[in-house]
């Protein structure tokens, strides 16, 4: 029996190839050095949040209007906590596929205590390994200078 063969413009995330696992590219707290994104991240958190992961199943980045729309009437009837658990969920899903340390209880707490700075730091991550997810309050896709956390 033979096998098929691999496409060659099939992409393996990290996570897949092997278990090496690097840190962030941003700080958690980078929050005014990139003004664009930190008011992107703090005023429009569902759109942004479906854009992510909606990059992180497509090839292309896209606004997802009915995840948007849900997110933002469940986060109004609970009081933030919808939100909260789609960051750490879309953080979870991020850290997976591109190969990022960390754990669920850190996602966790970076959703909980600081939700629009770990949005943030997704929104960078996806820029600068090319896959900008799109955004409401600017344009972009280059993203800023990548600084190694360390």
């Amino acid at each position: 029996m033979s096998k098929a063969p691999i496409p060659q413009d099939l992409e393996v995330p990290p996570s897949m190839a092997g278990r090496v696992e690097r840190p962030w590219h941003y700080s958690l707290f980078h929050l005014c050095r990139e003004l664009n994104s930190f008011m992107e991240c703090w005023c429009c958190a569902p759109c942004q949040l479906s854009r992510q992961q909606y990059r992180l199943n497509h090839a292309s980045p896209s606004l997802d209007i009915v995840s948007c729309a849900c997110l933002t009437c469940a986060n109004a009837m609970t009081g933030g906590l919808a939100v909260c658990c789609c960051t750490m969920t879309v953080r979870q899903n991020m850290r997976k596929h591109y190969g990022i340390a960390g754990s669920s209880a850190t996602d966790c707490c970076a959703a909980y205590w600081c939700t629009g700075c770990a949005i943030q730091q997704q929104l960078l991550e996806m820029t600068s390994v090319g896959q900008f997810p799109g955004a409401c309050c600017y344009e972009g896709g280059r993203g800023p200078v990548v600084e190694a956390m360390t």
